[in-house]
């Protein structure tokens, strides 16, 4: 992993400062509330674009092509950082470089494979198949949980706790 997941974490949230409210802590919230096997879609952003829209009583932001960017933009970025699955919606075409390391940080954690190089061969669904025999055990595994197992993502002073539904 060459990229800095932090650096650009300060940057893309500059971007998104415009806006007023958090928009960048406001979509990472909740990315970080969905379970950790899921992508995020067309259909997440465009939900994140309204309920945003609706928090801010402002239905024109709806329409803002700047916000849908920028909102796209966030949920592409974040979507890529918390993923256990190869490929994200977003990116079909391009190997997430941060997949191997999520999952290899869960199973020093979890121990649900003997074999962590098998990660690299891994379908999606042997993936999602691990994760829900893990869910059996622990009951809720969410991204939100990757900041408890990757230290790199504790080095920004962020922690679970502050991701509470």
């Amino acid at each position: 992993m060459s990229r800095n997941f932090l650096a650009e974490e300060v940057e893309i949230k500059n971007k998104a400062k415009e806006y007023g409210l958090d928009l960048y802590m406001f979509i990472k919230q909740i990315i970080m509330n969905m379970n950790i096997e899921s992508n995020c879609t067309e259909y997440t952003y465009r939900e994140i674009v309204k309920s945003y829209a609706r928090k801010q009583a402002s239905m024109k932001l709806i329409k803002d092509e700047e916000l849908i960017k920028i909102t796209k933009q966030i949920i592409i970025f974040l979507d890529e950082r918390f993923s256990i699955l190869r490929h994200t919606h977003f990116q079909q075409q391009k190997e997430n470089p941060y997949y191997l390391h999520n999952l290899n940080a869960l199973n020093n954690n979890f121990k649900f494979e003997d074999r962590p190089k098998r990660f690299q061969v891994m379908t999606a669904f042997d993936i999602i198949e691990a994760m829900e025999k893990i869910r059996n055990e622990r009951k809720d595994l969410r991204k939100k949980y990757l900041y408890v197992v990757c230290g790199d993502l504790q080095a920004n002073g962020d922690c679970m706790e502050n991701y509470k539904q």
